[in-house]
């Protein structure tokens, strides 16, 4: 089928019910803001109106949002047969198999960040990877697009 790409600008409640009803096929979340970045655990609820912009994130889908003023512009990245939210309507471009990659995110450690991160979503043991799935031009191999589909150690 693809991978279906859908774009909404969503209130708070109406981005906070998405993500509570995407959040069993997605275990991975990063929420970020000027003076944070977090990687909550699995079962810790995600207080999206303490967040300017997050990434919740499974294997078959992706949640991205950012806010502009008082709302969110939401981009959902859909995999399966599974229908996306009404919020969001049709999709606004539907991508070929893309290829998937890992890259290491920063150590937990690593005192050149001035914080201390903590992959909460991981087991411990070595080093935290991001893994994403990269969507190029066939012609030219520029990036189209991307999603993140799942943390890994390594």
């Amino acid at each position: 089928m693809g991978t279906r790409v859908y774009i909404a600008n969503l209130t708070q409640e109406q981005l906070s019910e998405i993500a509570s009803a995407l959040r069993p096929g997605a275990p991975f979340a990063i929420l970020e803001r000027l003076d944070g970045l977090m990687f909550p655990a699995t079962d810790v609820p995600l207080a999206i109106g303490e967040w300017e912009k997050g990434w919740l994130f499974g294997s078959a889908l992706e949640l991205r949002w950012e806010q502009q003023g008082s709302t969110f512009r939401a981009v959902l990245t859909l995999t399966d047969s599974q229908d996306a939210p009404a919020d969001f309507g049709e999709p606004v471009e539907t991508l070929p198999a893309g290829e998937i990659h890992e890259y290491y995110l920063w150590g937990e450690d690593d005192p050149s960040i001035g914080r201390q991160l903590v992959y909460r979503a991981l087991p411990p043991g070595g080093r935290a990877k991001l893994v994403v799935e990269e969507f190029r031009d066939p012609d030219s191999a520029e990036l189209l697009f991307y999603r993140y589909t799942g943390m890994r150690r390594g």
